[in-house]
Parts: C-alpha cells; structure tokens; sequence
C-alpha cells in the first residue's frame, strides 16, 4: 500500500481529487488530506508518505514551502503539484523540489493518474534499493573483517545501477536476457520496427486510448522539441525524472513541464507513460520476451505494477495484446 497526502485549502477540490484516486487505485492507497503546508507538514511527519499531491499556493504554509522543507529533511517522496497559477515566479523558484511534475488546474484526469502511477513506480525502487542495501550490509557483517565493512559495503553499491540517485537519470544497467527492442536475438532489424519518438516514425496510435506520438506545435520550437525527444529516447528505460531532463536542458522544473506540455500536448509523465507502453507494445508483438521482461526492457521492474500500467493505457493485460497481435 501507498501513503498519499493531498493538500488544498479548497475542501471542493480535495474532496473531488481524493475520489479521483480512490476509484482509480482504491485499496492500493492510504489517502490522507491536508488544507495547507502546516499540516502536510504534521501528517508527513507522524507517518512518512510515497507520494505528495500539494496545491503550490495554499495560506500560511504553502505546498511549495512545506515541499522545500521535506525535501531539505532528504525525504525522497514523490511529489506532484496542482495549481491554477501558472506564473514565472513558481517555475524559478521551484528549481530545488525535484516534483514528478506540474498538472495546471483544472488538471486531465489521465495526467494525474500517470503522474502518481510513476510515483508508486519510483516508491518501488526506493524500497528494492533500501532492501538490496540492507542485504549488502548483512552480508558484509556476516562475511568480512569489521574493519573492512563499510568500504565493502560501499563498493558493492557503487557497482549496482540500482544504488544510483534516483533523482537524476544515470544510465542504468541492461535487463538480463534482454536485447535492444529495434533488434532481434538474432542482432537482425526487427521488420517494421520504428522508433516511437523519431518524428514520422508511424508511432501514431489510434482507437485504444493512447495519444498520437507527436502533436502539432508552434512554429520554432523543432531544436528543443528535437532534443527533448533524444534525451527520452535514449533514458526512458531508466530513473528519468523531471529534474534530470530540466537539469540537462538547464531549465527549473516547473518551467520545463509548462514547455513540454506546449511543445507535446501532454504531461512529461503522462508522455512518459505512453512512450513506455508504446514500446512494450512493440516487444510484445515483435519479439519472444515474456511480459515480465517486456516490462523490464522498458523500465518496469515490477511484472504486476507493469501490467497493470499496461491494461489501463491500452485496455488489454500484456498477455491478450500479445495474443491479439503477435506477428
């Protein structure tokens, strides 16, 4: 189970976004409210929380102060902001939050679910990482000399991609067994395979509920839309977050998810989400991997979480799309 905090001084607004999250992930979740940063505060502290749903303007305390403070405690809690005031001040000064991502109000209701859906993904990873590491360090205890255990230990997570920060993109480490999805086992082209984020590539969907590949955008922003498109086609299988893309854009968070849902028509996450599903699709129709490493070849380390993903995007289980379109 997930611990989410919501916080709105709108008890409308918290009320019509909790049943949001209560139908799509019902039991999944412990939901807990908040009317402003003061008490995000005290629930926080009285029980940790995956992920953190924060109006940025609240009275008193904002989401946007009581995010700063929990981040400066190293929380690594996901943390997700609602707001209706799209101003320059909130992008600039929300440089240091590392937030999943920005949804303006009147927030798509698909946006949101994929933004605490990668939430829930990136809370997975900090556990298997917190248990990888509590592994390594019994078995240092157990196997080497007490002088020589921190420095054994450390090695061990310097060589394992899971022990890297998880708020930054860092390349990540191939899935056992696994193949680029643009070849065979064979290292053959795989036939008909595009690239989905490669303009013109045919990664347009149609009639099962995922968005078109590329949307239309303004005229002069092909560069950075272009590269954009590179830096997900080359980390979307690992940690990528939306402080690692702004970073190396070098863009604040907030400002980069207002240009991204201009230049793509979406969320970050939401284009994200679509983008890995898209590909999973692929592997699925086009290549012998199971569904558990299908999920892993595009960044779901969880088979269960993946198909789960996978059935709400395309309305199939990984399992029917295989059999309703394997070549």
């Amino acid at each position: 189970m997930y611990q989410v905090i919501i916080a709105d001084d709108e008890v409308i607004e918290r009320t019509v976004l909790g049943r949001k999250l209560e139908k799509a992930f019902g039991d999944g979740i412990c939901l807990r409210q908040a009317r402003n940063g003061r008490e995000v505060l005290a629930l926080y502290h009285e029980k940790p929380a995956d992920i953190l749903i924060l109006d940025i303007e609240m009275p008193g305390v904002t989401g946007l102060e009581a995010a700063e403070q929990i981040r400066a405690e190293g929380a690594g809690c996901g943390i997700i902001f609602l707001t209706a005031f799209d101003e320059f001040a909130y992008a600039k000064r929300a440089i240091s939050v590392r937030a999943l991502d920005y949804l303006l109000k009147p927030c798509d209701d698909r946006e949101l679910i994929a933004a605490v859906e990668e939430g829930m993904r990136l809370a997975d990873g900090r556990r298997r990482r917190a248990a990888q590491m509590e592994g390594a360090g019994r078995s240092g205890r157990e196997t080497v000399p007490a002088g020589r255990q921190v420095r054994n230990v450390s090695a061990g997570q310097a060589q394992d991609p899971a022990a890297r920060d998880p708020a930054r993109f860092s390349g990540g480490a191939p899935v056992p067994g696994w193949t680029d999805p643009a070849r065979s086992s064979g290292g053959a082209p795989v036939p008909g395979w595009t690239d989905p984020a490669r303009p013109g590539s045919g990664a347009e969907i149609g009639g099962d509920g995922m968005r078109a590949a590329e949307p239309e955008v303004a005229a002069g922003t092909g560069g950075q839309q272009e590269k954009i498109r590179r830096i997900i086609r080359r980390e979307y299988r690992n940690e990528l977050t939306v402080s690692g893309i702004a970073d190396e854009l070098g863009y604040s968070e907030a400002y980069f998810c207002k240009l991204f849902k201009q230049y793509f028509g979406q969320s970050f996450v939401s284009y994200l989400t679509d983008y890995r599903i898209r590909e999973a699709r692929r592997l699925l129709a086009e290549t012998n991997l199971s569904v558990k490493e299908a999920g892993q070849a595009v960044g779901y380390a969880d088979a269960n979480y993946f198909a789960k993903v996978f059935k709400r995007v395309t309305g199939q289980s990984p399992t029917e799309y295989r059999v309703d379109n394997m070549h």
